[in-house]
């Protein structure tokens, strides 16, 4: 019997970056193609988390907090996001989403969505009931754990 945790594994490395090729290509459209992959994820981050530190940021993305910063920096430029000092430490600065940072990743999602939606649409119902219970758990397992 095949190891199904490994099975397993090797699918997700097989179709995730297939799904990252279609979400890349709806950000490479003419609006959205201003924006690095890491300032996407920056700004999905953010938007699915509403208040983060920079230290939050850099911990999602990876590299270090000087990197992080001008990334930051960029975006701030671009009127995306701003920076928030804590009334009560002065040392805590929260970052948010504009509401014209929130309107373009409203825009990339709901492109994103009808773009994923046309390349399934060939599925049957009970495909798209696998693959929802399928990512339902994936969900719980990644985001409720922090990789957001």
């Amino acid at each position: 019997m095949k190891n199904k945790k490994k099975e397993c594994a090797q699918i997700l490395l097989e179709v995730m970056p297939q799904i990252w090729r279609v979400m890349k290509e709806v950000a490479q459209k003419k609006e959205f193609s201003k924006f690095s992959v890491a300032q996407f994820r920056t700004l999905k981050f953010i938007n699915r988390n509403n208040k983060v530190s920079l230290s939050e940021i850099s911990k999602h993305l990876g590299p270090g907090l000087s990197s992080t910063s001008k990334l930051i920096d960029g975006l701030v430029e671009k009127k995306l996001i701003k920076r928030q000092i804590n009334e009560k430490d002065r040392r805590y600065i929260t970052i948010t989403l504009t509401k014209t940072g929130k309107n373009i990743m409203e825009r990339i999602q709901k492109e994103t969505i009808e773009h994923l939606e046309k390349s399934i649409s060939d599925l049957s119902d009970s495909q798209y009931s696998l693959i929802i219970n399928a990512m339902e758990i994936l969900k719980q397992k990644y985001i409720s754990k922090g990789e957001k």
